[in-house]
């Protein structure tokens, strides 16, 4: 009987002793990385991974709690960027929208998508990224124009083009505070842009322009000073109880003013942005195989002026001053006021109470339409 007693007793310490080595192998194991795998861009990915980490890796109480770490100037997301490059002169490019030029290149990892009036009904975007360093090909990038100069100053933002209109070049010339990078006037052909061997192939010369995050990168180590004015500014004021919550229902948003692309969001609730469809079809980013989705879309009223005489029918806006416009997110819609003190000033923007916007964090679509141009939203 003793000895039975004994050979149970020495089984149970041989089964524990066993359980607490897995417990512990178990305990000291390292969580796994998640990494997106939706279109969001590669900051949203970055950001993913950094706030995932910093829950997995975090005290079992705490993992409840606020994320508290370093956050994206452009998205509002958690990043794990270095605080060089957060605090760093983020990167807008120049890029063709007219139907020739398609599809893009890149477009669909921007933190920011700008569209505005070209010439003769035609658009153009402008993508602004605060980290493009592993950046594929972007493009085709384009000529510049003196409204997006605007904008990009407004981030304190290096302005990267290929040519320009009369009036951009105007602009140029009396911008002491733009730092211009022009494949044309300043000679970054072959080292910052490219023309791209394969769109050579089939494409009009002027669509064959590109660069990448190698490309640029290699450029902005030659500047000395590459940080901003400001560098706690941020593109928006980031909050995740964003302003269009109490909104009215917007699943279907139709720029009608932009006459030849006639571009429309359309809301998807299984990811929670907006997909973008133009020329009555998925605008697509053949780089990254996706389509172009964003989590916000502001569309704004700026006063625009045919410029006398020109025969390309090119356009001035005007981004300075004040007035309205619309901000949605997630399905809703809510009225704004937007406001700007000068080229080189950021964009204001509050609710029709005069309270600071607040934007959710994610990917920004802003479009600028004529004062009183129409926008079906459904």
């Amino acid at each position: 009987m003793k000895k039975l007693i004994s050979i149970v007793l020495l089984t149970a310490m041989a089964l524990a002793i066993f359980a607490g080595c897995s417990s512990k192998e178990e305990t000291t194991t390292a969580a796994p990385t998640i990494r997106a795998t939706t279109s969001a861009t590669q900051a949203t990915t970055r950001a993913t991974t950094a706030a995932t980490t910093a829950a997995t890796e975090a005290p079992t109480e705490a993992t409840t709690a606020a994320y508290e770490g370093p956050i994206h100037p452009l998205t509002g997301l958690p990043t794990d960027m270095s605080e060089e490059m957060m605090t760093r002169k983020p990167v807008a490019i120049m890029i063709g929208n007219s139907k020739d030029a398609l599809p893009q290149l890149g477009i669909s990892q921007a933190d920011i998508l700008i569209e505005m009036m070209a010439e003769g009904g035609t658009t153009r975007l402008m993508g602004i990224w605060q980290d493009p360093s592993e950046m594929k090909r972007i493009g085709s990038v384009r000529s510049a124009r003196p409204y997006f100069i605007d904008m990009a100053q407004g981030l304190d933002a290096y302005f990267l083009h290929f040519g320009g209109s009369v009036p951009a070049y105007d602009a140029i010339k009396k911008r002491d505070d733009l730092v211009n990078l022009d494949g044309i006037k300043g000679g970054y052909e072959g080292s910052l842009y490219i023309r791209d061997p394969e769109r050579k192939k089939s494409f009009a010369y002027e669509h064959t322009v590109v660069t990448s995050g190698e490309r640029i990168e290699k450029t902005l180590a030659k500047f000395k000073n590459t940080t901003k004015k400001n560098p706690d500014q941020t593109a928006f004021n980031f909050n995740e109880e964003h302003s269009a919550l109490s909104g009215t229902n917007a699943s279907k948003v139709t720029i009608d003013y932009f006459t030849i692309n006639k571009p429309y969001f359309v809301y998807n609730e299984e990811t929670g942005t907006y997909d973008r469809f133009q020329h009555k079809q998925k605008h697509y980013d053949a780089e990254y195989d996706q389509q172009v989705s964003t989590k916000n879309i502001i569309i704004l009223e700026m006063p625009f002026e045919p410029v006398p005489g020109d025969p390309l029918k090119i356009v001035e806006v005007q981004t300075t001053g004040s007035g309205k416009g619309m901000y949605f997110c997630e399905g809703k819609m809510v009225n704004v006021k937007w406001s700007k003190a000068g080229y080189n000033k950021p964009l204001v923007l509050t609710d029709e109470k005069g309270n600071e916007l607040k934007v959710a964090p994610g990917q920004t679509f802003l479009a600028t339409v004529k004062t009183g141009a129409t926008v079906t939203v459904e």
